[in-house]
């Protein structure tokens, strides 16, 4: 595994309507970034983000807050910069409290657009994302998060068009008062985009690989993309689900700065049962000014 660094940025405080402001930063070490279900021709990378948030809360009254952020982040993707992006992103959140203290349940629902730019063009495209999530704190050192998500990205090229359903599932341990670890874990439905050397996409559609596999994947849209070589595909895989968990270790620098250590795994299976494994692991920093 390469190694991994983490880094932030100083700014200054936000001021006018915005009262919040959160700089993060992440290296991530992406195993089959290329989501390829022919593991030998798989595509692995390095990945960089940095992601700026402020933010606006409203106390509309004693149990609920709009809440309004605004964000831009920025990806670099080693190697193959076809998925180097820019994005921005207006999301609304509408919470609401059940009484007070630290243990009263606390309902999020949110919606959000975001327009992203690609250095592939086609990629390029708005994402719109809608989702409801519950939070409790079970005792002082242990909380539980779950809810649902939806989104639609509609983009430039109708390969990249991809809508999916989310369910998620998270729990987190204070244990100490500066060390935090995280478990979670997702079920995704829906359309996912992956990618082909275009010798095994050939073989695929021709037949070379069996009937049930050419009936299946000349029924798909596709284009011959070059993002991860000369000759590579792109193409939308249907009616999938993903199974996805992680495991995060999170220790606080200071009252502001935190440190995020993740390993994620997502198991993605097509409509005819072929696999599709990515493994992602991360070093974040995390600052709040």
């Amino acid at each position: 595994m390469s190694s991994l660094l983490g880094c932030t940025v100083g700014v200054a405080q936000p001021s006018g309507i915005f009262s919040h402001l959160r700089i993060q930063s992440s290296a991530v070490w992406a195993d089959n970034l290329s989501r390829t279900s022919h593991l030998p021709t798989q595509k692995s990378s390095q990945i960089y983000n940095l992601i700026g948030t402020v933010d606006h809360r409203h106390q509309l009254d004693r149990n609920w807050m709009l809440i309004t952020e605004v964000e831009l982040a920025g990806q670099y993707v080693n190697q193959y910069d076809a998925l180097n992006n820019i994005n921005a992103t207006t999301r609304l959140k509408l919470r609401h409290k059940f009484g007070l203290g630290p243990f009263a349940t606390v309902i999020d629902f949110s919606t959000q657009l975001t327009g992203t730019s690609f250095k592939e063009t086609g990629r390029n495209g708005w994402l719109f994302e809608a989702g409801a999530s519950a939070s409790k704190r079970i005792t002082e050192s242990l909380q539980l998060t779950g809810g649902a998500s939806w989104n639609h990205f509609s983009a430039k090229r109708n390969t990249y068009n991809v809508s999916t359903d989310r369910l998620f599932l998270e729990g987190s341990w204070d244990i100490t008062d500066r060390w935090r670890i995280s478990l979670g874990g997702s079920r995704i439905e829906g359309k996912f985009v992956a990618n082909a050397a275009g010798a095994i996409w050939s073989s695929a559609i021709g037949g070379q690989l069996g009937p049930e596999i050419s009936q299946h994947y000349n029924t798909l849209a596709w284009e011959v993309s070059d993002t991860f070589g000369p000759g590579w595909v792109a193409y939308r895989n249907r009616e999938s689900n993903v199974d996805q968990w992680w495991v995060e270790l999170s220790p606080t620098l200071s009252d502001q700065t935190s440190l995020s250590l993740r390993y994620e795994f997502n198991k993605a299976i097509n409509a005819i049962g072929i696999r599709y494994d990515t493994i992602f692991w991360s070093l974040g920093l995390n600052h709040q000014f």
